[in-house]
């Protein structure tokens, strides 16, 4: 094959690489809600942990974003006397929260892209307590991208229970910010109680703008491989030779 023609497919491939990263680029705003810009209180960072094993079937969510009502569930462990683990917090009464967790998944659709995100609560009060979660993810600026609220019914003194949901519209992000409030009853073994957040960093991986910037660093070395070809000098006929 000519130089000349391989340098036009080298063009095609940067074009269709500059098209993709254009396309990550549309992708990374599209489902932020500039409106919804509330401060983000950072409490432990989360990359690309394994979400918990699911053993419940799905609990009911109230979707109060783009992603559909499906996807939140509570799942209850069997530990019949809990302990506080490290990094938990106590909300009142032997309430306690743990840090939250979060993975994400790429999606073939770059608009979308899925975050789970995870709590555990423990119960080491006498009450049986019901709750609510509030889950989201936001943009690293705090604009909202998505939520759901997942109802906690029935916690059981001594239970532990996972609770988790899964978000859309992450998009191209390569992080976003994952948070969850937790809304507990007004008292707890008679002790006032107060809603209480949590939030952590999820990695995204941003697959369409990898894709597009590896097309484009192909299209460049062959470019420029073709180009040393193109403007080699053509060698001389020794003298006397026709």
């Amino acid at each position: 094959m000519s130089p000349t023609r391989v340098r036009g497919w080298a063009r095609s491939i940067l074009a269709a690489g500059v098209a993709l990263v254009a396309v990550s680029l549309i992708a990374v705003p599209a489902h932020a809600d500039d409106t919804d810009a509330d401060g983000i209180g950072i409490s432990v960072p989360v990359v690309g942990t394994s979400a918990p094993a699911q053993s419940a079937p799905p609990v009911g969510r109230s979707s109060s974003g783009a992603s559909p009502a499906s996807g939140a569930n509570a799942v209850a462990t069997d530990s019949p006397a809990p302990v506080p683990a490290a990094g938990d917090m106590e909300i009142a009464g032997g309430l306690y929260l743990s840090d939250i967790g979060g993975t994400s998944r790429p999606t073939l659709n770059p608009l979308e892209g899925a975050t789970e995100l995870w709590v555990t609560l423990r119960n080491l009060s006498s009450e049986t307590i019901d709750a609510t979660a509030d889950f989201s993810i936001a943009t690293v600026f705090g604009a909202r991208i998505d939520g759901a609220e997942v109802r906690v019914h029935s916690l059981k003194p001594k239970e532990t229970r996972v609770v988790t949901t899964t978000l859309s519209g992450s998009g191209q992000w390569p992080f976003v910010v994952g948070r969850v409030t937790l809304t507990p009853p007004a008292q707890i073994d008679g002790q006032q109680t107060a809603a209480v957040s949590r939030a952590a960093v999820v990695y995204v991986l941003p697959w369409l703008l990898l894709t597009g910037l590896a097309l484009i660093a192909l299209a460049v070395v062959i470019l420029r491989i073709t180009a040393t070809t193109l403007v080699a000098p053509r060698p001389v006929p020794a003298a006397g030779v026709a």
